[in-house]
């Protein structure tokens, strides 16, 4: 199924290319955005013989404008840059965005001296530190971590004197610079040449609680520090994404259908060749997990054909038929003489003929009064609910651990043997995901 799906979206995309080249805004060329866009333009243009111009910005802030401006397609915007957009006056810049995939984990980072008294955020006061470059997502991330923990722009120094991130950590590590607080999929303790002399701050369960309240779409990893130990580092998601506001801007189904199985299949390899550091590209079900956007129709197609995401339409369906029916013999049980009941009867008589409304009647009380069809649907009811709440939960989980929800790829029937088993061995651990 997945070969022929793949090979006429491939057809599908050739017929329909652009006849303009399509753009990708990425960041600056030594950053990740850059690195993760250049991979892609070259998988594309050896398979497919189409080429992405890649655009130098100043990263996602700067990429949502180019978006929302139609300078660009394609962009790669932090997951938190969206969620924001969406909730103030700039929320027009993304009524027109739809999310293709969740590329990678980003990892904000506030990097100190390892002998420095700066032990904790709050110590940061009265010190000089770089922020991030303005129109970046990490200056908003070491922003939004600051104003959480209650420091104004007064409380300290903003240094943006420095042309680029590993500048301003060479002037922590000469001690010229207090800290230096950067978003990056690269952990800088992942490379003890770069991380000797430093170490990173950790953020306490309260600063992660009051950052939390901020933008939900944040969570927390705990990574290995410098000299032993570790730090709980705040993180977001890196998201591509494409305007749909302009028909002449907008992607064929074809083109996102062939860019998502090569993300899925090729990108990390690619991006692996081109740089020394593991950085993990997300594949299966990962690529639409924390999506803080509606996803762009063909891209959900896809998650769903490759059954990445589950589709709850008709399960959501499924037990609203089922909640029905108990309604339906709670009535016949029960509600015999209400108005309500005898108004439906009255409207059934006027409805049907005296014969057809026989055959209703007996059929609806062999559904409803025998006792194995009213057991049948409150069994269905129940295994049902409990699928969908527990889907929705494992899938919250994921969103907020960064991890696979194990139920991702499981078909409805596979689920009801598994709660089923579940229930009747005793409800072991070992069982539950």
């Amino acid at each position: 199924m997945r070969i022929p799906t793949l090979l006429l979206a491939g057809i599908f995309f050739v017929a329909n290319a652009h006849s303009a080249e399509v753009s990708i805004a990425t960041a600056n060329p030594a950053g990740t955005y850059h690195l993760v866009g250049s991979a892609l333009d070259a998988i594309l243009e050896e398979r497919h013989e189409v080429s992405l111009k890649v655009l130098e910005t100043d990263g996602s802030v700067d990429n949502l404008r180019l978006l929302a401006e139609g300078e660009a397609q394609l962009g790669i915007i932090q997951s938190d840059i969206l969620a924001d957009s969406a909730k103030d006056a700039a929320a027009r810049q993304i009524s027109d965005l739809r999310g293709l995939a969740v590329l990678f984990q980003e990892y904000t980072q506030i990097v100190v001296r390892a002998d420095s008294a700066i032990q904790r955020p709050l110590n940061l006061v009265g010190r000089r530190i770089y922020v991030g470059a303005p129109g970046s997502g990490s200056r908003k991330n070491a922003l939004d971590i600051l104003s959480a923990i209650g420091m104004s722009e007064s409380d300290y120094s903003a240094d943006d004197s420095f042309s680029s991130v590993a500048e301003a950590i060479e002037a922590v590590r000469s001690g010229s610079l207090d800290a230096a607080i950067t978003t990056n999929s690269r952990l800088l303790t992942a490379d003890p040449a770069r991380s000797r002399g430093l170490r990173l701050l950790s953020l306490s369960v309260p600063e992660q609680a009051r950052i939390k309240l901020r933008n939900p779409l944040y969570s927390f990893a705990d990574v290995s520090n410098s000299g032993g130990g570790s730090a709980t580092l705040m993180t977001s998601r890196a998201i591509l994404v494409t305007n749909m506001v302009d028909p002449s801007l907008t992607l064929t189904n074809g083109f996102v259908r062939t860019i998502l199985d090569e993300i899925d299949q090729r990108l990390e390899l690619e991006v692996a060749r081109r740089n020394d550091f593991n950085l993990k590209i997300h594949t299966g079900s990962l690529l639409a997990y924390g999506m803080p956007l509606e996803l762009h129709p063909a891209a959900e197609e896809f998650f769903l054909d490759n059954h990445y995401i589950l589709n709850l339409k008709w399960l959501a369906l499924a037990i609203a038929v089922l909640c029905l029916m108990l309604l339906i013999a709670a009535a016949v049980h029960f509600g015999e003489y209400w108005k309500i009941t005898i108004r439906v009867r009255e409207a059934a008589h006027a409805r049907f003929s005296p014969r057809s409304f026989d055959r209703l009647s007996h059929a609806i009380n062999a559904l409803t009064r025998n006792p194995f069809f009213l057991t049948l649907w409150i069994l269905s009811t129940l295994l049902l609910l409990d699928i969908f709440v527990i889907l929705q939960v494992e899938s919250a989980y994921a969103v907020a651990n960064d991890a696979t929800s194990p139920f991702a790829d499981r078909s409805l029937f596979e689920l009801l043997i598994w709660l089923i088993t579940f229930a009747a061995t005793g409800y072991p651990q070992e069982l539950f995901p």
